[in-house]
């Protein structure tokens, strides 16, 4: 049997980061014990409703929360690594334990009344102070009220058998466009910090948050603008690029990719895979923070590197003049520098991780290129293969010696095919020029000139990079509309609704207005009703609560 409460459990991301946060920066792997999670809602992992917790799910929280608290090292005289603890010597372990656990009530908002009695009697006499703390806050890192993200006493989980799907209750009537739903009803204001640190910082609140929270001061839509800024600004803001960004753009899972065969593609090394990461998360994370115009996703004529990566993408390190190298604190990275491009970069799909992702081990793959570009970047829903449909061959050839760009002319002349392949094939093609793991090339590995042109469906031809960010500029529309709609669904973490229209109106008017800056969508996002209340129970929640 599995549990499912209508509020979001922590993901693993969050998991990760409110261990991080709470430790002070010490712990930063305890959520590797947890699996990914496969999206919901408008693709991402935060969506309550699609959340269930079996019997295997509780038990790797529960090794990720011993997996925590074994760094945490704790005396009464060398004191603890939690920040809200002082590290001088403690003459009374109670009180030294009441601080801790405290401290954790009042960043996840558990009812103190509830666990005071339970943690702060847990220094029973022959009991080590190291066991009498950890004890009591391993029980909070289990509790529902901790895991579960606005969980609070007296809610009730949906119990659901393990082999059915867990009912879909945050789209209840709405998604039919029932009018009877009730209006939001507004957070307080400790919720309403907890979901904005959620947001922006996959995590719990910080001080500054806490205390204008707890004066109730973040009901003024002018606070609430002035913290998101901050917020965004921040190093934490870091999860916008490996949370949302990661979700969103689907290469959550690139740490540990192994596509490319080691024996053709030798230099696809662990750091130059780390390498590409870090590029996207850096380039990604200096857009958020400096209110870069968006656009710059779509063609951008710099990125962050390091050396190896530098030379992998064509930048010479050896003849990058200094000043090009720019100011190395705009990366968080040492050795990394914001560099300038040559023409056939520029934006995301021109980046070394989003082209060896969306190749074969052995080749490129023109279908999974393009599909990315389509359905990924600019939000285009693209139907399933038809069944029994043929393969393309596995390496730059088959056996009939035909390339890809050759075997493709098969499924384009089918009748069942051609309507989607009109719409794949020409992106993916005009990234022909790039390798299976994103390195520069003018032939095939036989010698034969690249083909990198492909007719579009009105017949127009897309030739190259160029013309992939000549088609990419007029679709410019269609990708923010995605871009926003992701945002909001990731935002408010469940998926959106009709009754949202006029806000993503607002966000989109918003980004025209302001220059494409992401401060206006967030902005936009978190003074709207939909981010400041909770939507009510509907009959969806009533009648699953009923199992």
């Amino acid at each position: 049997m599995t549990l499912v409460w209508s509020s979001p459990r922590l993901t693993r991301g969050e998991h990760r980061n409110v261990i991080r946060d709470l430790s002070g920066g010490v712990v930063t792997k305890a959520g590797e014990y947890l699996p990914n999670e496969g999206g919901a809602g408008e693709g991402f992992a935060n969506v309550g409703a699609a959340q269930g917790m079996g019997a295997t799910q509780f038990g790797k929280y529960l090794e990720a929360g011993k997996g925590a608290l074994r760094f945490l090292r704790v005396s009464a005289h060398d004191g603890f690594v939690w920040r809200a603890v002082p590290h001088e010597a403690v003459d009374e372990p109670k009180a030294a334990i009441k601080e801790a656990t405290d401290d954790l009530i009042e960043r996840h908002f558990l009812q103190q009344q509830k666990w005071g009695a339970q943690h702060r009697d847990a220094a029973a006499q022959g009991v080590s102070f190291d066991a009498a703390v950890k004890a009591p806050l391993l029980t909070v890192l289990m509790s529902p009220e901790f895991l579960y993200r606005g969980a609070r006493s007296g809610d009730i989980p949906v119990a659901v058998q393990s082999t059915r799907a867990a009912p879909n209750i945050e789209r209840g009537n709405a998604a039919k466009g029932d009018r009877n739903v009730a209006p939001p009803c507004p957070l307080t204001f400790h919720e309403l910090a907890s979901r904005l640190s959620v947001f922006l910082w996959a995590s719990i609140p910080d001080d500054e948050l806490l205390k204008l929270a707890s004066e109730d001061k973040l009901r003024d839509p002018a606070v609430l603008k002035a913290q998101a800024a901050r917020m965004v600004k921040n190093p934490r803001a870091a999860s916008l690029a490996t949370d949302f960004a990661a979700q969103l753009w689907k290469f959550s899972d690139f740490e540990t990719f192994t596509g490319p065969d080691e024996k053709r593609f030798k230099e696809f090394t662990p750091s130059l895979r780390q390498a590409m990461l870090d590029e996207v998360t850096t380039s990604l994370g200096d857009l958020f923070r400096t209110d870069a115009p968006l656009t710059n996703l779509l063609d951008a004529d710099y990125t962050f590197a390091n050396e190896e990566l530098a030379n992998h993408c064509g930048v010479k390190w050896t003849n990058v003049p200094k000043y090009e190298r720019g100011d190395e604190d705009t990366s968080t990275l040492p050795n990394w520098y914001r560099v300038t491009l040559p023409q056939q970069r520029g934006g995301l799909a021109t980046m070394a991780l989003f082209l060896t992702k969306t190749s074969q081990p052995l080749r490129t793959s023109p279908v999974q290129r393009g599909n990315w570009v389509l359905e990924t970047l600019i939000g285009h829903k693209i139907p399933p293969p038809p069944p029994n449909v043929k393969k393309l061959s596995e390496d730059d050839k088959n056996a009939e010696g035909l390339n890809i760009q050759q075997q493709l002319a098969q499924p384009r002349a089918a009748e069942n095919c051609a309507a989607c392949h009109a719409k794949i094939d020409p992106p993916g093609i005009a990234l022909e020029n790039f390798d299976p793991i994103g390195r520069w090339r003018d032939t095939e590995r036989d010698g034969a000139p690249i083909v990198n042109s492909e007719k579009l469906h009105d017949g127009s031809e897309m030739k190259g990079v160029d013309g992939l960010k000549r088609w990419l500029k007029s679709r410019e529309d269609e990708f923010f509309a995605n871009f926003n709609r992701k945002l909001l669904g990731y935002a408010l973490g469940r998926a959106v609704l009709p009754g949202d229209r006029a806000l993503l109106a607002r966000m989109s008017a918003a980004l025209q207005r302001d220059g494409h800056k992401f401060s206006s969508l967030v902005e936009a996002i978190v003074t709207s009703p939909q981010f400041t209340g909770r939507r009510q129970e509907t009959t969806a929640v009533k009648t699953a609560n009923s199992l």
